[in-house]
């Protein structure tokens, strides 16, 4: 769906928030599988995000290994929920920090449509971009059990946080929009690439290939 943000709308902020809504749009996990080339762009923008995410959380970990796992939907579903939660936690405790803000000066008068809140509803961030009717065909297609339809459209869905993680950064932080943490993971996602979070020292993430026939 298309998020239609006016020119005048957030100030300065509004460019960077237009192109985190253009490329949100493009967004469909588990629709293709990422080249070779698009390596360097994943060690590349874990780098970026991880540096700039220790702007917001302390400790984070610096980038010494990835490691990529390639494979069908049964690849992601084996260790969605076993490897990476703490990273995906400190995401979601900064997502929450941000929130908790737009009350605060000056970040008020950031608030109102058409990002947050929707006209009409309450607490939601935007037009669903990601976790769409199309992408649950998709997870489904790409699917051979239940157990990984279920892993694919939880991806899908947390796709979205993120999403909804960069606007927000960008509407209640003080840091610049070039500091935003969540803007290089729209950059790995639109690689093809799926970040899962640390496991043993290394940052593991998930390159989609259909095994289907």
């Amino acid at each position: 769906m298309s998020l239609i943000i006016p020119n005048d709308a957030y100030g300065d902020r509004t460019d960077a928030l237009q192109e985190i809504a253009r490329r949100a749009e493009a967004l469909r996990p588990f629709a293709a599988s990422p080249g070779v080339a698009a390596e360097g762009t994943l060690a590349n923008e874990l780098r970026e995000h991880l540096m700039r995410l220790a702007i917001f959380r302390s400790n984070v970990p610096r980038l010494e290994k990835v490691e990529i796992l390639r494979g069908p939907a049964s690849v992601i579903a084996a260790c969605w929920t076993s490897i990476g939660e703490a990273w995906r936690d400190e995401l979601g405790r900064t997502i929450g920090e941000m929130h908790k803000r737009y009350s605060e000066k000056p970040f008020a008068t950031r608030l109102g449509p058409p990002i947050w809140p929707v006209t009409g509803t309450v607490n939601i961030v935007g037009p669903t971009f990601v976790a769409t009717e199309a992408t649950h065909r998709i997870c489904r297609a790409v699917s051979r059990t239940e157990r990984e339809f279920e892993t694919c459209w939880s991806v899908a869905c947390f796709v979205e946080k993120v999403v909804d993680a960069a606007l927000l950064c960008d509407l209640f932080s003080a840091a610049p929009v070039t500091a935003n943490p969540f803007t290089p993971l729209l950059s790995i996602y639109a690689s093809s690439f799926i970040p899962i979070g640390w496991s043993a020292g290394a940052f593991v993430a998930y390159a989609f290939e259909n095994g289907l026939p």
